[in-house]
Order: C-alpha cells, then sequence, then structure tokens
C-alpha cells in the first residue's frame, strides 16, 4: 500500500510568501515514524508544499498513492481547498484524509467546502494508523475509528473523540530521515545554520481568549511534556545531520519551570557550543534560575507573548500576566543577554458578565508607545505585529460569531480586519495595522541581525508595508460610512 501526505500546494507563490513551507511539517514525521513503528508493508511519501498545483499533482501522480492525506492550519486552509479539489479532480477515486488543526476545529467546513473525504480531529498518529488499517484491509469500519469526521450519504458522521497520547515518550522521534535540511530556508532570524523546529512539548494549560489551542483539548492533561532525555537524543541526531539552530516548539517552554530545567540540563550536558536555541515563553514564569539556564544552552532569542501592554485587555483576554511581570521578565533576560521579540496584537475582543468588550483605539495607541519605549530602553529587539483574528476553536471565534461580529465573506486573514467593532472603522484599524507594521520593520532594521535570510524577512516585511499602506488609503474612500 501506497501513502502519501503532503502540505497544500504553493497557489500562486503564496504558501514560499507567507514563510508556510520553511521547516517539515513535524506533524507529518511523526505520522510517517509512528507508522513506520506499528506497520509493515507500507510505502509512505512526503509531498511537500512549496511547488504549484500541476507540479504537485506530477509528483502525486508519480507516487501512486492509493491513500492521499493533506495537513494545514486554519490559514492555509484556502489553498488546501484548491490543492484538494485539484486531487480530486485527477484521482477521482483515491480517498483524501485531512488533519491538524483547521481540520480539527472546522471539520464540517473541510467536508463541505472541499472534496475531501475525512477529517483526522486531534491528534493524528494512531487514527492515522487505524485509517490506513481501514482502507489496506477493510477490517475495520469507519464508524467505529474514534478521532474522525467523514461523508456518508451526502451527509456529515462524527465519531466518538480521540483520547491524547498521555506518555509523548512512548512516540517514536519524527522520521527526519525523510527529509533534506537542504530543501528548507529554515528561520527568518538565526545565528545558526542549517536550523529546524523541534517539538518538545503538546498543549497547553492556559486558556487565552484568542488562542485556537482548545481544539487540541478533547482529553486532560492539557499539557504533555517530552522526556528531557528522548529530547537529548534526538537534538543530538540533528546535530549530526549538521543543524546549528533549533525552534523550541513548545507553547510556552517555562509552563513547568521544574521540567524546563531539566532540559536546560539535558542540552547543556551534550556540550554543543556552536548550537542555539530560539523558544516562546510566558512572561510570568521567567525567574533567574531559567534565564541563567536558557543562556547557559545558547539560547540566544526568545518569543514573549505580550499581545498588549493594557491591564484591561490582558484581563479580559484571559492572559494571566500583569503589565509589570512583562518588563520585569525583560529585564531579566536582558541581563542574561538574551534577544527579545515580542508578539503583539491590536484589538482583541473578549465577553465580561455577557458583555461585549474590546480594545480601543487609545489602548491600541499605548501598546505602540510602550513597544518604542522598551526598544529604546534595549528591553524589546524585534516584535511582530498584527490584528487579532477570530479562528475556529478559540473563544474569540465564538464570540464573534455571538455578537455577529465576523465580515462578509469571511477570510482567515491577519493582514486585515475580519470582524467588525462598533465605533471602530476600517481605516482605524488599517491605519493602526501600518503603523505596527512600519515599527516592526523599524526594529528589525535597528536590532542588527544580519542572517542569510534577512532579504527574505524584508521583503516580505516590505511587502505587507505596502499592502497595509495600499489598503490604508482605499480605506479612506470605501469605508467612509463605518
Amino acid at each position: 500500500m501506497r501513502l502519501v501526505i503532503g502540505e497544500p500546494a504553493n497557489i500562486d507563490g503564496k504558501m514560499v510568501e507567507h514563510g508556510i513551507t520553511n521547516f517539515p511539517h513535524l506533524g507529518i514525521l511523526y505520522i510517517f515514524s509512528y507508522l513506520r513503528k506499528n506497520m509493515s508493508n507500507l510505502n509512505m511519501f512526503y509531498l511537500r508544499g512549496n511547488i504549484g498545483i500541476q507540479e504537485y499533482l506530477k509528483k502525486l501522480e508519480e507516487m501512486k498513492p492509493d491513500v492521499y492525506g493533506i495537513s494545514f492550519a486554519t490559514l492555509m486552509s484556502p489553498f488546501a481547498y484548491q490543492t484538494i479539489n485539484a486531487v480530486r479532480d485527477r484521482f477521482p477515486h483515491i480517498p483524501i484524509i485531512c488533519g491538524w488543526s483547521h481540520p480539527t476545529a472546522a471539520y464540517e467546513e473541510v467536508l463541505t467546502d472541499s472534496k475531501a473525504d475525512i477529517c483526522v480531529i486531534g491528534e493524528g498518529e494512531q487514527t492515522t494508523l487505524e485509517l490506513v488499517e481501514y482502507f489496506q484491509s477493510g477490517k475495520r469500519t469507519l464508524s467505529k475509528i474514534n478521532g474522525i469526521a467523514y461523508k456518508k450519504n451526502g451527509s456529515i458522521k462524527l465519531t466518538l473523540p480521540r483520547q491524547h497520547i498521555k506518555d509523548l515518550g512512548s512516540l517514536p522521534i519524527p522520521a527526519w530521515d525523510m527529509v533534506d535540511f537542504k530543501d528548507y530556508v529554515g528561520l527568518a532570524i538565526a545565528k545558526g545554520f542549517p536550523n529546524t523546529a523541534m517539538i518538545f512539548s503538546r498543549g497547553c494549560p492556559f486558556n487565552c481568549v484568542y488562542c485556537s489551542n482548545p481544539v487540541w483539548r478533547s482529553s486532560k492533561p492539557w499539557l504533555r511534556l517530552r522526556p528531557p532525555e528522548q529530547i537529548q537524543e534526538e537534538i543530538t541526531l540533528l546535530y549530526n545531520r549538521g543543524i546549528r539552530e533549533i525552534w523550541i516548539r513548545a507553547d510556552e517552554f517555562n509552563s513547568d519551570l521544574r521540567w524546563t530545567l531539566e532540559v536546560c540540563k539535558a542540552i547543556k550536558d551534550l556540550n554543543y557550543k556552536d548550537l542555539h536555541f530560539e523558544c516562546n515563553l510566558r512572561a510570568d514564569k521567567v525567574t533567574e534560575e531559567l534565564a541563567k539556564a536558557l543562556r547557559d544552552i545558547n539560547v540566544w532569542m526568545i518569543n514573549l507573548g505580550i499581545e498588549t501592554f493594557n491591564q484591561r485587555v490582558l484581563d479580559g483576554i484571559k492572559k494571566h500576566v500583569t503589565v509589570q511581570q512583562i518588563i520585569d521578565s525583560c529585564k531579566m533576560l536582558k541581563k542574561y543577554g538574551i534577544n527579545i521579540y515580542a508578539w503583539l496584537m491590536c484589538y482583541q475582543i473578549w465577553e465580561e458578565d455577557d458583555r461585549l468588550c474590546w480594545e480601543t483605539p487609545e489602548e491600541v495607541d499605548n501598546t505602540l508607545k510602550m513597544a518604542r519605549k522598551m526598544h529604546k530602553d534595549g528591553l524589546i529587539d524585534m516584535m511582530s505585529w498584527q490584528i487579532a483574528t477570530p479562528l475556529p476553536g478559540s473563544e474569540m471565534f465564538n464570540i464573534a460569531k455571538k455578537y455577529n461580529l465576523i465580515r462578509k465573506p469571511y477570510k482567515y486573514d491577519v493582514w486585515e480586519p475580519s470582524i467588525s467593532m462598533h465605533g471602530i472603522s476600517i481605516k482605524q484599524l488599517m491605519k493602526h495595522r501600518m503603523l505596527g507594521m512600519v515599527l516592526q520593520s523599524y526594529m528589525a532594521w535597528k536590532s542588527g541581525v544580519i542572517t542569510l535570510n534577512s532579504p527574505m524577512l524584508f521583503r516580505r516585511a516590505w511587502k505587507k508595508i505596502k499592502y497595509i499602506s495600499s489598503s490604508f488609503i482605499k480605506s479612506r474612500f470605501s469605508f467612509i460610512r463605518d
């Protein structure tokens, strides 16, 4: 039996433009290693999404799949639907299976708006194994496979939820042998080349309003951690393959400080002086012991989920941090020479006592003002900036639907407004989007971090600034009535 799992094709060059294909798809590599461990007589192929649709279909023909799978997040869904429909037209009889966050959160949309057959809901390893066994031998029935939605007689059927894999150490290391790192550009800003991403944990114990993480909460515990010794083993494998920087994929690397320090010790014991790391942190769990441990393993940059510098908004979106904690954590990290990339968003919405609340233009101004000040004070090196976007699976999405805020037609797009807020015009939204993008670009230039991928970074930033500027100008005429 021949199984192909791929990413969406590079429709109109936009997959590469958005940096979606910078790394191997770790979820697919985990599925391949799990299938390899538990099955025989299965030929597996990984179809990258860095190519146009015609070349994509040609490669698929060469692979001759019996089953085709495609994995995509919400922002990739338009490309995924076009890919799925093109594959269905070329291969009318092969099963098409969809997985990852968007099919998990919006399986009805996927099965309605595309020609896919099945959506995997939640983690994919065990479910994909049972689906392959079903198509290979016919011994199972779809209705008995937990964690899927599928079409039957024109209607959508949903099976029982799939329980999480509680022991991540029971999973084999991803099938890194199926990828060539020369095919990936890696991080846009990095110290070590080549570089890649690596999963250290799954899930998140928090419940921020804007986050679509709840789609992975089919069972508890919400947060699962890999054993430090297995992390150490995978790092060794990647280092021996030439990798010199790793982006630690954990929603927050410091959710469990005891585990984080154990992982840091395991990495330090490897004594790879030329191996660098980046990671994500929460601002309320940055201690001096942690900052020192991160420095000792060559964590040169952290991504700090700040979101906003307004306490009212932080409380409303259930971030459970304070502005002072954000400032203090930045000071502590900078004390140990670690760069800080601030993740910021504008125009959050939330609900209090059955009342709709939103971030005001004055509060957005304050966030930009604070970001400029902290950059000037040497506490923030770079930043991201986007409009808060309601994604399926998030509380924000449910709130936007409840109050009829979603603009029509709805697009999953962080570049432009996807919801309408009372008293805030599109012109105002786009003005703040543009101002934030200009500040983001200034910080990137001022930081002095020059890498092989910097030209790509600045090209993307310039494209976004031109897009936002054009949209802002148009908004002055097209949305006067807002």
